[in-house]
C-alpha cells in the first residue's frame, strides 16, 4: 500500500513539475512575443517618420513623396514562417492649432488593430511648419476633410485599405506648409491629390492655386462641388 502511495505521489509531483514548467515557459514566450512585436513596430514607425522628416528638411521649396505602408508587420522569422502583426498607424500633430511662434510635432504611432488604444511604438519629429491633414474615409470616397487633426492608416480595412500618404512640403511667402493626404494604393491617391490641388487649397486661399501643387484640370473640377 505504501509502495502504491509513493508511486502515486511521485507521479503527482512530476505532473506538478511539468505543469509549472509549461506555465513558466508560456509566460516567458508571451512576454518575449510582446517585446518582439513592439521592437518590430518601433522599427517600422521610425522608418516612416524618417521619410517624412526627409521631406521637410529638403532644401527644395517644393517637395513631394508618397509613402505606402505594408499590410502587416512580420516578426519571428528564421526557420519557422514569420508571424504577422496587424496594426493601425496614426499620424497626428501637436499642438492641434498651428502656432507660428513654436515648433509643430508630427507624431507617428502604431497600435494593435484589435485594440487601437494599445500603442506599440511612436516616433516624433519637430518641424517649423504648418501641418495640414487631408483625411479620406473609404466609406465616403468623394469627401476629403481638410479640418482633420490626425490621420489613421488601416491597411487591412474591409472597405478599401487606407495604406498611403502623400506628403508635400511647400514654402509660400517664407512660410513652410506640410500637406499630408491620406489615400489608398488601390487607386485613390491621384484623385485625392487632385481634389486637394483643385479644391481644398484654392478654397483655403481665396481661389488662389498652389504653384507647388497646381490643379492639372481645367475648371470647374466636378469634385469641388461635393459635400
Amino acid at each position: 500500500m505504501s509502495l502504491m502511495l509513493g508511486f502515486t505521489l511521485s507521479k503527482l509531483n512530476l505532473l506538478i513539475l511539468v505543469t509549472a514548467t509549461f506555465a513558466i515557459v508560456a509566460y516567458f514566450m508571451f512576454g518575449l512575443t510582446d517585446v518582439v512585436i513592439s521592437n518590430a513596430a518601433q522599427q517600422t514607425v521610425d522608418t516612416y517618420s524618417e521619410k517624412a522628416a526627409n521631406v521637410i528638411t529638403s532644401d527644395a521649396l517644393c517637395f513631394k513623396t508618397q509613402i505606402t505602408v505594408p499590410p502587416h508587420i512580420s516578426y519571428f522569422g528564421g526557420i519557422e514562417p514569420a508571424k504577422r502583426f496587424f496594426y493601425l498607424m496614426h499620424i497626428s500633430r501637436y499642438p492641434e492649432v498651428h502656432d507660428p511662434q513654436q515648433l509643430t510635432s508630427v507624431i507617428f504611432s502604431i497600435s494593435d488593430r484589435k485594440n487601437p488604444d494599445k500603442i506599440r511604438a511612436a516616433s516624433r519629429i519637430d518641424i517649423n511648419a504648418e501641418v495640414i491633414f487631408y483625411n479620406w474615409e473609404p466609406s465616403e470616397p468623394t469627401i476629403i476633410d481638410e479640418s482633420a487633426v490626425a490621420i489613421t492608416l488601416d491597411p487591412q480595412s474591409a472597405i478599401m485599405r487606407t495604406d498611403s500618404l502623400i506628403i508635400i512640403k511647400e514654402v509660400l511667402l517664407g512660410e513652410t506648409h506640410l500637406h499630408i493626404i491620406a489615400c489608398s494604393s488601390a487607386g485613390t491617391c491621384e484623385a485625392n491629390l487632385q481634389e486637394v490641388a483643385c479644391c481644398k487649397i484654392p478654397n483655403a486661399r481665396g481661389g488662389k492655386t498652389s504653384s507647388c501643387l497646381p490643379c492639372p484640370l481645367e475648371p470647374p473640377y466636378p469634385r469641388c462641388n461635393s459635400p
